[in-house]
């Protein structure tokens, strides 16, 4: 039992600890619409970037739907169309779909940084006919290209770890043990913690 309220105040300082000082570039989704299959939003963030300068990455916002059945009151991951072109935005922002269709990139379509200017985005969802409501949610990730790097804070807890991105793990992920123990636990607490404010 005391084993447990340690536990649990520890997890309350660390929300603490992340809510005072995490960042989530405030990723800001709204006036959210839907005609068909067819989702509108505006979105807008902070510290947006598109660089073709080492090390030649930028930032995007992994946007995906959730929809609720009226009748059952149940939620579901709503699909979207695998084809870009079958989603629509404007400048400065592109959208790129993905193959297994569980959400869409949304990024900087040309070089440059800054806030992103609230902009329309519309997806074409893949769901069956009926009455639902809606949830956009979106996350902020950073492309990182093809390359090795190292990854880790080199404090007595953790080391950094030689991590190469393939093609291959850049579609299949990176296993916690590729990142290594206290890495990839931070990583993941990170990872964690900044979905809980967005």
């Amino acid at each position: 039992m005391k084993t447990k309220k340690l536990f649990s105040r520890a997890i309350a300082f660390l929300l603490f600890v992340f809510a005072v000082n995490a960042n989530a570039n405030n990723v800001q989704i709204s006036g959210t619409t839907v005609v068909g299959n067819q989702i509108t939003f505006d979105i807008t963030w902070d510290n947006s970037w598109f660089a073709n300068v080492a090390p030649a990455n930028y930032d995007a916002v992994w946007v995906f739907i959730k929809y609720q059945d009226c009748n059952t009151r149940l939620w579901a991951h709503a699909g979207l169309s695998t084809s870009s072109g079958d989603h629509s935005t404007s400048s400065p922002l592109v959208v790129d779909a993905v193959a297994d269709g569980k959400g869409v990139f949304i990024h900087r379509s040309a070089l440059g940084g800054g806030t992103v200017p609230v902009t329309s985005v519309t997806l074409t969802m893949t769901i069956p006919a009926g009455t639902y409501n809606f949830k956009v949610f979106g996350i902020e990730m950073v492309n990182i290209p093809q390359s090795s790097f190292e990854l880790g804070d080199a404090t007595a807890a953790s080391t950094f770890n030689s991590i190469t991105v393939t093609g291959t793990s850049q579609t299949g992920g990176i296993s916690a043990a590729t990142l290594g123990g206290g890495a990839a636990l931070y990583w993941l607490l990170i990872q964690w913690v900044t979905t809980l404010f967005i």
